[in-house]
C-alpha cells in the first residue's frame, strides 16, 4: 500500500491551498485525518480529544455522562452508547482507514475519510467537518456517507 506517499501528497495539497492564512502553525487536515484513523483502527480515540472543537467535545462529554446515567437507572440494560460514540456511519470495526481527499471550502475544510472491509462491498467513506478556532484546525463533526451526522446521532441517542 502506498500509505506515505499518498499522505505526502495529501499533505502538500492541504498546504498549497485548503488552508487559510490564519491556520499558523495548525494541525493539517491530512494530520489530522491520520490521527482519526489511527484511533478508528485502534479503537482509542484519546489522542482525537484534543482536536475536537468545544461544541463537539461538549456534546460526546453530555451524550457519555447521559448514556452513564441511563446505565445506572436501568440496570442491565443496554444504554444508547453502549457500543461507544458513533465515530463512523458503519459500525462494524473496518481493517482499513485512509483519508482520501479533501472537499468543502479553506474556511471549513472537509476530509474524505475511507473504510475497508474484507467483503470489498462493504467499504465506504464519511467526512470530517474541520473547522478553525483561535487559528488551529479542530474536528467539528463527522458527516455520515449514508446520511447524517455525529452530532446528530448524539443528540438523537437520548430522545424518546
Amino acid at each position: 500500500m502506498t500509505r506515505l506517499p499518498l499522505t505526502a501528497l495529501l499533505l502538500a495539497a492541504s498546504l498549497a491551498g485548503a488552508m487559510p492564512a490564519h491556520a499558523g502553525a495548525s494541525i493539517t487536515a491530512a494530520q489530522l485525518g491520520e490521527i482519526f484513523c489511527i484511533g478508528r483502527l485502534s479503537t482509542e480515540m484519546a489522542p482525537l480529544e484534543t482536536l475536537l472543537t468545544a461544541d463537539l467535545a461538549k456534546r460526546i462529554a453530555d451524550a457519555e455522562a447521559k448514556n452513564a446515567a441511563f446505565t445506572k437507572a436501568h440496570p442491565g440494560e443496554k444504554g444508547p452508547l453502549a457500543n461507544g460514540i458513533p465515530w463512523q456511519s458503519n459500525p462494524a470495526y473496518a481493517r482499513e482507514c485512509q483519508m482520501v481527499g479533501m472537499s468543502g471550502t479553506a474556511d471549513v475544510p472537509l476530509a474524505v475519510i475511507a473504510y475497508g472491509y474484507e467483503d470489498s462491498t462493504q467499504n465506504f467513506s464519511d467526512r470530517l467537518e474541520l473547522n478553525f478556532v483561535g487559528g488551529k484546525l479542530r474536528l467539528d463533526n463527522v458527516d455520515y456517507g449514508n446520511g447524517g451526522d455525529l452530532k446528530s446521532r448524539l443528540a438523537a441517542a437520548f430522545k424518546n
